[in-house]
């Protein structure tokens, strides 16, 4: 039985499209919903449903799909297919939950409204994108009436036009996404309009939408993904809400409204409201209260709003409670969408928004099969191509710009611009995001290099056809330091070496050689302790590598070996492999730093080994190492990203030094990611080195 609705019968699901659709079966057991059926054409979906949902009946046909003993079907299929395939599963005898839109056309539309009303079913939108939070604080009357809300949806789609929804290449390759790779992004107006519909209690009546704005580089020629898609969108009540979806430099989910008694601006998790009925009127920010609900929706999609969706379809399929995304509220949403797609294409002229709650109006949109005109997106390369040659395109655009990640042209551009505006920041947040990035792109090289040679070759032997177009814009759009991979390489590796200017130093911290109590290194079994000997030097650099030093090279190591003590550089060596799996070095001081003695430097452990402690027993060694020539004080560097070694530190004796209010703050930060605190009285080193300790 449910802990949340007190019912002996589960809901018999099915899910039809088990791409997104497999993203809510996470939710479906705390919300009594029993998954008997998954349906899908891609072979590989269905396996990876399998996996997750081993006792599903499961199957390529969606006629056996529906022919199963199913309460409600999930609807999760093509973009363009949801309302004739919401009209098959309501004709089956099914209730239906239908993912956005809810159709492609107006007639679409109208057949949808009027199967759901002669089947007698629920049916369900799957909008998910309302603050559940901020709603209740409207309908209670808070802000009044909507004035004017400004409600994005601005998502760098690019990736998702090459590859499948969680990041795998499209196959075969030489094809785009059957949608995603063409749709004008005024169609998918949903997740920001119905938002703001949903919270405000208001219909759309009325919508204009300009023409123009940029597309960005790697799209196909005629795609509508690729660039910004505002409407104003005019509401029953007379408000105005700016509804704006699209790809663009920066993805957007800002969400704020001007009622008539306050304001609200809900982008983050808590909300800030301004009350007071005027512009400088109080502002304050609100924490939600949680519940036994509020903490189940934390755990699910979309920011809770999948768990919200099913849970109000269980709740009217239980207690016949009212759904707000019921078929007329999704028909206003929906054609808000394509009517913004006819004014934009009409100029921006304004445009109605049909009521399909009403019969006859419906009657005038019964033949109404306006859509997007769109290239095929399974001919993008002629048709006497070299299948062995085009079926490369969707891998080589999946590492020139990956739809979950930075990484190809995206980080190139990110990292090198980084670079050139490093001087103005100062915040060391962003400072460390910069390094990380050109940490990023000097690992990644290689794979950038390849893809864009492979983009080359294409472009050059396909000129004329949208992909070769595609790839031509992505490969123009590249900085021209990529055409000699080996001299920025060297540029990367040498600006990450002095990347770590006076005004954002790196954390430092101290330790007393001669008070603090050294244990001995306990060195597991399998394990040798040793220390450096010639041979070791393409190991080294490997490891080092590994533990996110890529600047380093032979010329490196050799600088930074003549600056260690005899006999300090040390090494764990796993026995059995004769591989070396963490380091620490004990540097000599250096002139000017006397007061701070040696520097334990460049400890490094091998990912595939972590979490076996090994980085304590190679820095116990530099400090027995540092004592045993006689230094009274040790000192190092670390940055406020790596709490894993700080941890360490702080647990082998070594203490933070604080020199300005600034590394006071950075490192307050950081101890309160590791659980700890910086004790009041904390003494800040000026000119003096006095050092403080950590509760």
């Amino acid at each position: 039985m449910s802990r949340i609705f007190e019912q002996e019968k589960k809901i018999r699901l099915g899910i039809w499209g088990l791409g997104r659709g497999r993203a809510f079966i996470a939710q479906c057991e705390e919300l009594n919903f029993e998954i008997v059926a998954g349906c899908d054409l891609n072979e590989t979906l269905c396996s990876d449903f399998r996996k997750l949902c081993p006792n599903a009946f499961i199957t390529r046909d969606e006629d056996e799909f529906l022919k199963q003993d199913l309460d409600v079907v999930l609807v999760a299929t093509f973009f363009t297919n949801h309302a004739q395939d919401a009209i098959k599963a309501l004709r089956s005898g099914k209730h239906v939950i239908s993912e956005v839109s809810a159709f492609f056309t107006p007639a679409d539309g109208v057949a949808l409204v009027e199967a759901v009303e002669e089947s007698g079913k629920i049916y369900c939108l799957a909008e998910n994108y309302t603050d559940q939070f901020v709603k209740k604080l409207w309908r209670e009357g808070y802000f009044g009436e909507l004035s004017y809300a400004e409600f994005d949806y601005v998502h760098d789609c690019r990736g998702l036009s090459y590859s499948y929804l969680y990041g795998d290449p499209i196959q075969p390759g030489n094809i785009a996404h059957s949608w995603r790779s063409w749709l004008n992004f005024h169609y998918y107006c949903t997740h920001s309009l119905g938002a703001a519909m949903e919270i405000t209690m208001t219909r759309p009546v009325k919508v204009m939408a300009p023409q123009g704005c940029k597309t960005l580089p790697g799209f196909l020629p005629g795609s509508e993904m690729g660039s910004m898609k505002p409407s104003m969108v005019i509401m029953d009540n007379g408000g105005v809400i700016r509804n704006l979806m699209g790809a663009s430099t920066a993805d957007s989910h800002t969400r704020r409204i001007w009622g008539t008694r306050a304001f609200v601006d809900l982008t983050a998790p808590d909300p800030t409201v301004n009350l007071g009925q005027a512009g400088k009127g109080l502002k304050i920010k609100l924490t939600p209260q949680q519940d036994e609900l509020t903490k189940l929706a934390e755990k699910a999609g979309h920011g809770g709003g999948d768990f919200w969706m099913l849970y109000n379809f269980a709740d009217s399929f239980y207690n016949g409670s009212p759904l707000y995304w019921n078929i007329y509220t999704a028909c206003d949403v929906t054609l808000t969408g394509i009517m913004a797609v006819k004014s934009e294409y009409a100029g921006g002229i304004p445009v109605d928004i049909p009521d399909f709650r009403n019969k006859e109006i419906r009657e005038h949109y019964r033949n109404d099969h306006f859509a997007q005109q769109h290239f095929d997106p399974r001919k993008i390369f002629p048709n006497d191509q070299n299948v062995k040659e085009t079926g490369r395109f969707s891998l080589i655009m999946n590492d020139l710009a990956h739809p979950w990640e930075t990484n190809g042209i995206p980080l190139l551009i990110s990292a090198l611009e980084g670079i050139r505006l490093y001087p103005f920041i100062t915040d060391p947040e962003s400072r460390l995001a910069v390094q990380k990035q050109v940490r990023q792109l000097f690992l990644d090289m290689s794979s950038i290099t390849e893809a864009l040679k492979g983009a080359r070759l294409l472009a050059e032997k396909y000129p004329d056809s949208p992909a070769g177009k595609a790839l031509k814009s992505f490969i123009e759009a590249a900085p021209e330091k990529i055409n000699d991979p080996q001299a920025l390489r060297e540029e990367l590796a040498n600006w990450l070496l002095f990347a770590d200017l006076p005004d954002c130093r790196q954390l430092r911290m101290c330790f007393d050689v001669q008070k603090n109590a050294m244990p001995e290194p306990v060195v597991p079994e399998g394990f040798i302790l040793r220390t450096f000997r010639e041979g070791d030097e393409e190991q080294y650099i490997k490891l080092m590598h590994l533990s996110g030093f890529e600047q380093w090279d032979l010329k490196l190591l050799q600088k930074v070996k003549a600056g260690s003590l005899d006999e300090g550089i040390f090494f764990l060596e796993e026995r059995s492999s004769g591989r070396i799996v963490a380091t620490a070095m004990a540097n000599r001081v250096r002139p000017g730093e006397e007061e701070l003695g040696g520097e334990l430097g460049w400890v490094g452990v091998d990912p595939g080994f972590r979490g076996k402690h090994l980085s304590t027993i190679v820095c116990i060694a530099v400090q027995k190492r540092y004592r045993q020539e006689g230094y009274t004080k040790a000192y190092l560097r670390t940055d406020d990203f790596r709490l894993p070694a700080v941890k360490t530190y702080l647990d082998l004796g070594w203490l933070p030094l604080i020199d300005s209010e600034v590394m006071r703050a950075r490192w307050e930060k950081v101890c309160r990611k590791l659980g700890k605190t910086l004790p009041e009285d904390a003494s800040e080193l000026s000119k003096s080195n006095s050092i403080f300790t950590i509760n």
